[in-house]
């Protein structure tokens, strides 16, 4: 039985350290219209935004991205809606404020990072949005945040924290309950001279 509670504490350290949390790196970059692919497009112009909509290329790490980035004109919030580099749609991305997550969900997460790290800044809140096309568009076109029963949410925030006098920028991905679903280390914008 002490064995047991002992490698629970290990893996519980290892989980919730930053040091030892995934690497994220992401470069990002405006591309033009014409090298977008036309089912990203077609996507796009199915949710009827009244803003100009900006394209970039994401590059991380392992794996390539597109991204359509606007405005709301209705809610005066951000989205991001991203695309694998074929054109396939991956998720929706709305930059949300603390109030805007149901009261669960923001104890559960505010009781995560009060236990987790000596220190706590959020920095920047997005609900996610995945699952079959037609809701996610649905729930796009009525500009809504609120979670529903027909797309996947989750919330991510990039968060400042503190370690044990170590300071780190998270990337934390929580499922509508608040469950912390992936940490990542994100690697200062700065550093493109990192090699593959």
């Amino acid at each position: 039985m002490k064995l047991a509670r002992i490698i629970l504490s290990l893996c519980f350290l290892v989980v919730v350290n930053p040091s030892q949390a995934q690497v994220k790196y992401e470069k990002e970059y405006r591309i033009d219209r014409e090298q977008v692919p036309d089912s990203a497009l077609f996507f796009i112009n199915e949710l009827a935004f009244s803003k100009r909509i900006k394209w970039y290329k994401e590059e991380g790490l392992e794996r390539t991205s597109i991204e359509a980035k606007t405005k709301s004109k209705k809610t005066k919030k951000r989205y991001s809606i991203e695309f694998s580099k074929t054109g396939a749609f991956e998720d929706v991305e709305i930059e949300v404020d603390w109030e805007d997550m149901p009261r669960s969900t923001q104890t559960a997460i505010c009781t995560y990072l009060e236990r987790t790290f000596d220190k706590f800044k959020i920095q920047k809140i997005q609900v996610q949005f995945t699952g079959a096309l037609q809701p996610i568009q649905a729930q796009v076109k009525a500009r809504s945040v609120e979670p529903s029963n027909t797309v996947k949410t989750r919330y991510e925030l990039i968060t400042k924290v503190k370690v044990k006098e170590e300071f780190y920028r998270m990337e934390l991905l929580f499922g509508e309950g608040g469950n912390l679903l992936q940490q990542s280390r994100l690697v200062s914008k700065n550093m493109d001279n990192l090699e593959y």
